[in-house]
């Protein structure tokens, strides 16, 4: 959690919703906290310190990743580059 502070802009509130964010989805997805942790840092690195927008959009990615059997860090750069290459980042987008 120390290292989301490097990136955050936000308070000790917001990096506590991060961190719920990688329990629920670790929760959700049967994924490793490590893993999941990993993959909300490049989250935030990647998107920026969105807040709940990052944890909505984190969650999808986490999720596309078990579902396509690939690595969540993997998965994070991918949906985000393309996001961003789209100027179109958001929940949904991030769904599609």
């Amino acid at each position: 959690m120390e290292r989301w502070l490097t990136l955050s802009k936000g308070t000790w509130g917001r990096l506590q919703g991060y961190k719920d964010a990688v329990l629920r989805t670790s929760n959700d997805t049967g994924l490793g906290l490590d893993t999941t942790a990993k993959g909300m840092y490049q989250a935030i690195s990647s998107l920026g310190d969105g807040g709940k927008k990052t944890e909505k959009i984190f969650d999808a990615m986490a999720k596309s990743a078990k579902a396509g059997g690939a690595e969540v860090k993997d998965s994070v750069s991918l949906i985000s580059s393309g996001m961003k290459g789209y100027n179109s980042i958001s929940e949904g987008t991030a769904k599609k």
